[in-house]
């Protein structure tokens, strides 16, 4: 990371304002961190962008090394502003909006403290007037939701009643999310789909997988620990197909762990487990670090309560590891493919009969499901074009901006 010092006399792209929690050099909170940094990596060309975030990762109470906050400094292709604790603050925004000039503002994320702020000013035209694109990054699932639910409510009925988001594109990513958005937020609202840009942890297929024996199951959970993503599901179905078969489990946890109460009921339940199965806790771990955990394990495991991507799914598809989650997520078609099991939270049975399959299960039949998740993950991502339809996205929310502008003029001179 280098203070900013770039040729002013550079063509000028569009120019655009992220705000987000968490940023690079961070990887503890998954999925948001790699969207936002993938899509500056490939949409750079045509965009520049101004990244606003924290001057430290998830849950960490130390700041990045060599970073100094307040201050705008060069990470990769993007210009990065780490804010302290708190911050900016309103009269910061402003400043930043002036020194900036965005053409648009990409806000991730509906319920983080800056986001709800942001979406303020913009409601009340201080500081700057621009179209803005909103991630709501799952937030508005079912599963999501249901957790303090009370405060997300009342906090959505007065945004709503308040109109903070009028006139915003709201990204979703799948159409089950654009469905959501709708539901929830109104019929009304703009909604532009736009998947999740995903870039490979490894150079391709690694060629390195482990081999799958018969009575031996190696699980792994690649996500934050929170209550959303049902760590404590896992072990629990995990623990009852390993006690009614004939074989071993070891369920490994690669992700930080967000939630100390519940991080504690989860390291309660692993420690009740049968003899024959284990669980171990890794911790966060770099992005770069990710697929070798992959290619150690068996499957992938994640009974989460909302997805509305899931980068550790695509992953795991990416690298040939079969998956079994739940069908809470964007890839319900993946059995019919053959490349895993998405099965109902509410179905325990279905749970514990796959799993107690899966320990069973040999070499060949792994292969051939490992071969299917490759295929599948490849014509998906052939299906999506992420990277076409992000770029699509920030240039369909200025044109429509731009319409409602010249819209407004006309209006003006008429009267």
């Amino acid at each position: 990371m280098t203070p900013c010092g770039r040729d002013q006399q550079a063509k000028r792209r569009t120019r655009v304002l992220v705000v987000v929690a968490t940023y690079l050099p961070g990887f503890r909170s998954g999925g948001p961190v790699r969207s936002v940094s993938n899509m500056v990596r490939l949409l750079s060309d045509d965009f520049e962008f101004w990244v606003v975030t924290r001057d430290r990762d998830a849950s960490s109470a130390h700041r990045y090394d060599g970073v100094e906050p307040a201050h705008w400094t060069e990470v990769g292709e993007a210009r990065v502003w780490y804010g302290p604790a708190g911050r900016p603050r309103p009269w910061e925004w402003h400043g930043l909006f002036a020194s900036v000039r965005p053409d648009l503002v990409y806000v991730n994320g509906l319920f983080y403290s800056q986001s709800i702020l942001v979406s303020a000013m913009r409601r009340l035209k201080v500081g700057f007037d621009v179209p803005m694109i909103l991630a709501p990054r799952g937030e508005l699932s079912q599963g999501a939701l249901g957790l303090k639910l009370l405060k997300k409510t009342l906090f959505l009925k007065l945004a709503k009643a308040w109109k903070l988001w009028d006139g915003v594109v709201f990204q979703a990513s799948t159409s089950e999310e654009a469905a959501e958005v709708t539901r929830i937020l109104g019929a009304e609202c703009r909604v532009v789909r736009a998947a999740n840009i995903s870039l490979s942890s490894g150079n391709g297929p690694s060629g390195t997988r482990s081999s799958k024996r018969p009575g031996q199951l190696r699980l792994l959970f690649l996500s934050r620990v929170s209550r959303k993503k049902n760590l404590d599901v896992a072990i629990r179905y995990a623990a009852s197909a390993t006690s009614i078969s004939d074989g071993t489990t070891e369920l490994v946890v690669v992700g930080e762990e967000q939630d100390r109460t519940y991080s504690k009921e989860c390291r309660e339940s692993a420690a009740a487990v049968p003899p024959r199965m284990k669980v171990r806790f890794v911790g966060a771990v770099p992005h770069e670090e990710i697929r070798n955990w992959i290619d150690a394990a068996d499957f992938l495991i994640l009974p989460t309560r909302g997805e509305n991507y899931g980068h550790a799914v695509v992953e795991a598809l990416r690298s040939g590891c079969p998956v079994i989650i739940s069908d809470r997520t964007p890839w319900n078609d993946l059995h019919e493919a053959g490349a895993g099991w998405a099965l109902p939270l509410e179905s325990p049975e279905a749970w514990v009969e796959t799993l107690k399959h899966c320990i069973a299960m040999n070499e060949e039949e792994h292969r051939r499901l490992s071969a299917a998740a490759r295929s599948f993950m490849a014509r998906k991502e052939i299906e999506m074009s992420a990277e076409g339809a992000s770029r699509t996205m920030l240039r369909e929310a200025l044109a429509m901006w731009n319409g409602r502008a010249v819209a407004g003029r006309i209006a003006e001179r008429s009267l």
